[in-house]
């Protein structure tokens, strides 16, 4: 047997987000840990990481602390709670004070695995307070309406439950709402510079720079504004065979944002490419400078030699150059 995986937390700009609006959201601090769910079916306890299932007769050495402590924890029959694990204050990137009691702290609670049915966030506090669990810190509860940059901002100056830094981020969870993949939504806010320490700590896939644009432009208003256009040129029918025609006018205005993504392309790659422009430039100067030292005549002092080299490098000096060295890079 197994348990369900834990809903994908989107970014908040991902295009589902817009599914929120007019629902009630609860705002969670973001801890930066492992996640970790665990449960018990007929008694017998089952754990798993946010990938894969754990085995609790030789978990790997990362979890195995969690898993002691989880035998130990009588936990209800049905219910699969939701947390975050850290072996350490630093598990990851931010270095913590602490960690939390027993190694895990609880976000959510589900109702029978698999259901996305999750207890309040009173009843999961109780709950996971009452099997020795410390619960992740709710910062705010209202409609997704209400939610803005100001609001973000205030919430971001909130100290870590686990102490010694601001909170990582904020996690937004709309309960009554799902997500393509028939999961509870939700999406996250990490603060920039603790992505930048991320992204510098494991390092930005191709993948993942294709992924971030394409979803800058994967939104509801792009989609709408495609849509908006073409009926303004009487050119929809309100059917499924619209989508052909509404295809290639989003085709045509992503041609409009070549520009920004000509920019953030520059951004990702410009030091891979200029690395790549510059290759073979060090021997190729060493070997101008050795190629002088031979053409320069043999009654020359080394004072004059050096001279020679001197004006070289300051560009006072023209070599001549070959066909083949013609061909090399250029700088300027």
């Amino acid at each position: 047997m197994k348990l369900s995986d834990y809903p994908k937390i989107h970014q908040m700009y991902h295009r589902e987000v817009h599914r929120m609006k007019g629902h009630q959201v609860v705002i969670q601090e973001k801890i930066d840990g492992s996640q970790i769910s665990s449960g018990r079916k007929d008694g017998k306890l089952f754990v798993r990481s946010k990938n894969q299932m754990i085995d609790i007769e030789n978990p790997n050495g990362m979890f195995a602390p969690a898993v002691d402590i989880l035998r130990d924890r009588t936990l209800p029959d049905g219910y699969v709670f939701r947390g975050e694990y850290l072996k350490t204050p630093k598990h990851n990137v931010l270095n913590y004070d602490r960690i939390p009691k027993d190694h895990i702290i609880i976000y959510d609670i589900e109702f029978h695995d698999g259901s996305n049915h999750y207890l309040d966030i009173t009843a999961m506090s109780e709950m996971a307070t009452a099997y020795e669990f410390e619960v992740v810190p709710t910062l705010w509860v209202g409609l997704f309406d209400d939610i803005d940059q100001e609001l973000i901002d205030e919430l971001m100056k909130n100290t870590s439950i686990l102490g010694g830094q601001l909170i990582e981020g904020l996690v937004f969870k709309c309960y009554d709402v799902f997500d393509s993949r028939d999961k509870t939504l939700m999406c996250k806010f990490v603060r920039p510079e603790v992505r930048e320490m991320i992204s510098g700590k494991r390092g930005k896939t191709r993948r993942d720079i294709i992924e971030e644009i394409g979803e800058r432009l994967a939104t509801p208003a792009r989609f709408e504004k495609g849509v908006q256009h073409l009926r303004d040129s009487n050119m929809l029918v309100d059917e499924p065979k619209d989508i052909g025609v509404l295809m290639r006018e989003l085709n045509r205005d992503f041609e409009e944002h070549v520009d920004e993504i000509k920019n953030l392309l520059y951004t990702n790659f410009r030091k891979d490419i200029i690395r790549v422009a510059n290759r073979g430039f060090a021997e190729w100067y060493k070997a101008k400078l050795i190629e002088a030292r031979n053409d320069y005549h043999s009654n020359a002092t080394p004072e004059e030699v050096e001279e020679l080299i001197d004006g070289i490098k300051q560009g006072n000096i023209k070599l001549e150059t070959t066909d083949e060295q013609e061909d090399q890079p250029k700088t300027d």
